[in-house]
């Protein structure tokens, strides 16, 4: 039985699955691979993977053609965007898809886990400038994680590539196959990297006990990576410089964006930490919000559903999954809710 194993164990199983499905990129660092039809771990869940032909989780193995007569929205984000730890359908990225659909507009969701802007620039331009992907508007999903992600993890350089802070780029762009170094590159991100392998102190307490789980129940809160909101020292460690390379990269995107007359919208949303110590006015609401505005793009606010409640425990174990910071399927639909009842479309004039 899965529960009789030990943590380590599991994790190993679990990070076979994930490299089944997820690939080294030589342009924005990593990728899914296309047209995937398999099992997803996360930690002791599992659950069906989809990807289509331009490596992007969808509801099916599709062939998405780069151009199209129906109006498009591309979606990008991190973990929380790609959706672990659920069947795509159950997604906010999914949610907004099939219903975006009934009025004639495709979803594309090209997220990924340990995505950041320095990534999200990076892999828009890729889509538009080297594949000639066609979409109308993009809308970026930014993750509390991503300003330690900016500020630690990611460096962009000139030529638009994307490597770890210490890996150097290559001479060459080899973007059809993955060669033995660049396989080495993912075994070293996986390790460093990998949304299975840093989970493993978590399922380390699923896990304890005899052939039963222990305290699967636990708030996943006091997360370094998240605090950077409402710890000083935190903001002053990495937020403050995540922030700094956060903005600079995301004013990339919108000069690229505008280049082609490609509309933007920016949406943010909170981690359990949020929910439990800061505030529906948080740093990250307050940033984007400004940033969104110099920027002229549409700002969406998916913070104040989660802040309702004044029982901070109980929105958490209703919104997330148990023992774990990303959302369960009723926080996802909360989260496609909101962002389709704020979300104007900028689509109407049809494909660009």
């Amino acid at each position: 039985m899965l529960w009789a194993m030990s943590a380590l164990d599991v994790t190993r199983r679990a990070e076979r699955l994930e490299r089944r499905y997820r690939v080294p990129s030589e342009v924005y660092h990593h990728d899914l691979t296309k047209r995937f039809d398999g099992i997803g771990a996360w930690g002791p869940l599992r659950y069906r993977v989809r990807t289509n032909s331009l490596g992007f989780r969808d509801a099916s193995r599709r062939i998405v053609p780069l151009r199209s007569e129906q109006a498009r929205v591309l979606l990008i984000g991190d973990s929380f965007t790609e959706g672990v730890g659920l069947e795509y359908e159950r997604t906010y990225a999914g949610i907004i898809a099939r219903r975006l659909a009934k009025e004639g507009v495709e979803v594309l969701n090209a997220s990924a886990a340990s995505y950041s802007p320095a990534i999200y620039y990076s892999k828009v331009r890729y889509l538009l400038e080297s594949i000639g992907l066609q979409f109308a508007e993009v809308v970026v999903f930014i993750d509390v994680s991503d300003i330690e992600d900016e500020a630690k993890t990611y460096v962009l350089h000139p030529d638009g590539r994307v490597t770890m802070k210490t890996q150097q780029p290559r001479d060459s762009l080899q973007v059809p196959g993955a060669s033995a170094s660049s396989l080495g590159k993912l075994k070293k991100f996986l390790k460093r990297h990998s949304i299975l392998v840093r989970s493993v102190d978590l399922m380390k307490d699923w896990l304890q006990g005899e052939n039963q789980l222990q305290d699967e129940d636990r708030l996943l809160i006091d997360n370094p990576r998240s605090l950077w909101t409402v710890r000083g020292s935190l903001f002053e460690a990495y937020g403050r410089t995540g922030l700094e390379y956060a903005g600079r990269h995301m004013n990339l995107l919108a000069t690229l964006l505008h280049q082609y007359d490609i509309p933007l919208t920016v949406a943010v949303y909170p981690w359990p930490d949020q929910v439990m110590y800061d505030s529906a006015g948080s740093i990250q609401m307050a940033y984007w919000r400004e940033w969104a505005a110099h920027a002229g793009a549409q700002f969406i606010d998916l913070f104040r559903p989660f802040f309702r409640s004044s029982d901070r425990e109980a929105t958490i174990r209703a919104y997330y999954l148990r023992g774990d910071l990303h959302f369960n399927a009723r926080g996802s639909m909360v989260m496609a809710s909101t962002f389709l009842g704020t979300y104007r479309r900028r689509t109407e004039g049809g494909p660009r």
